[in-house]
């Protein structure tokens, strides 16, 4: 849930105060680039700000973007461990540290979002033609793979309900194509020393010093709301509103404020910043530029053409391999980005960003514009 105030959108902050479509993206910029103790931070902010369904959704979709048909087997992983904290940051800890890139799973899910005019392969074209189906049909057309991935294709439709589309594409792709070996092997499962040091380090801190990184402005770009040029220092002057929308703070803040969410007295102001913020300095309107904008601050400037913000998009995003789709090459998909600004009803930035949402099946989008749903 978002509010709008004089043309900002008040999004739902954390526990440290970081704003969720940032904490995200960071997240998945992290995972990206394998900067492992970036990863495990954001990833333990969602944990602590009521979000494990989301850190659970975010991990399947960062190993689909980047890792996907290179290691099947973390899918195993995911289900037997991503139920609980501990599970998905062992889970995240695995995918930072696997070295294999490819993207093709991403890229057949994104297929029907975006139109592709080259660059078809035989995997997308059979995707077309199953995707629409419902899921009696679809599971029952799957059965039929052979002995060696049935109980894989079984694994995907008994847990994986909530993510019905994911799970159909990851379905359809293991039963087109021929993938290595290796990429049955499991990840690593052992738990490294270093990650409980962390999270017993990052739990000691004061609020404002447990913000520990500052949101990159490389993942801002067509990813988030700063990313589309909105400014969001407002948030951090008038932190009640944005406070209320946050599960984490909403607990707290019912033993301090009334029904129409207003102080309850002068006191109980007091003695909210007293109990949560410690010293004045702790208050978020009185901390420094620095730790401010570790959060907020203002957005990107898209002044430049959008042959510019695509490239800058493309490196911070687009994993280079996707060996089932485009092969190895770089210049064909981006090219085929490219022909996609000949669209007039969205820019191809905004459409190729949607990187959190399930697309719905195609019977449900016929003749509609949105082609994704937002997952609480």
């Amino acid at each position: 849930m978002n509010e709008y105030t004089n043309n900002t959108i008040i999004m739902i902050l954390t526990k440290h105060l970081y704003r969720l479509d940032e904490i995200r993206s960071a997240f998945l910029y992290s995972l990206k680039n394998r900067s492992c103790k970036e990863a495990i931070f954001w990833l333990h902010e969602l944990e602590e700000s009521c979000y494990g369904s989301e850190s659970r959704r975010l991990l399947l979709l960062a190993w689909m973007m980047f890792i996907g048909l290179k290691r099947i087997a973390w899918l195993a992983e995911w289900s037997m461990l991503s139920t609980t904290k501990e599970g998905r940051l062992q889970l995240c800890w695995q995918l930072v540290q696997c070295s294999e890139n490819d993207s093709s799973i991403w890229w057949v899910l994104m297929n029907g979002v975006v139109n592709m005019k080259t660059g078809y392969s035989k995997l997308i074209d059979t995707w077309n033609m199953v995707c629409h189906l419902d899921d009696e049909h679809f599971w029952k057309l799957y059965k039929k793979v052979s002995k060696n991935l049935k109980h894989c294709v079984e694994a995907l439709q008994q847990d994986m309900r909530s993510y019905t589309i994911f799970a159909k594409c990851i379905c359809h792709c293991i039963s087109s194509i021929k993938f290595p070996r290796s990429s049955w092997k499991a990840l690593s499962t052992g738990e490294p020393v270093e990650l409980q040091l962390w999270l017993t380090e990052w739990d000691s801190l004061s609020l404002r010093k447990g913000r520990v990184f500052e949101i990159p402005n490389e993942c801002l770009l067509g990813m988030t709301w700063r990313g589309a040029g909105g400014n969001t220092m407002s948030e951090i002057y008038s932190i009640l509103p944005t406070l209320k929308l946050s599960p984490y703070w909403k607990r707290i803040l019912q033993t301090y404020i009334d029904t129409d969410g207003e102080w309850l007295s002068d006191e109980s102001q007091e003695e909210f910043y007293d109990k949560y913020f410690g010293v004045i300095e702790d208050i978020p309107d009185e901390w420094s530029l620095k730790d401010q904008q570790k959060s907020h601050g203002v957005g990107i400037d898209l002044s430049k053409p959008e042959s510019a913000i695509l490239t800058i998009w493309w490196s911070n995003w687009i994993c280079q391999e996707h060996m089932w789709i485009w092969g190895k090459s770089a210049t064909m998909v981006y090219e085929w980005c490219k022909q996609q600004r000949t669209d007039t009803d969205a820019s191809m930035i905004d459409r190729l960003s949607k990187l959190y949402k399930e697309r719905l099946p195609r019977e449900k989008i016929v003749d509609k514009k949105k082609d994704f749903i937002l997952i609480p």
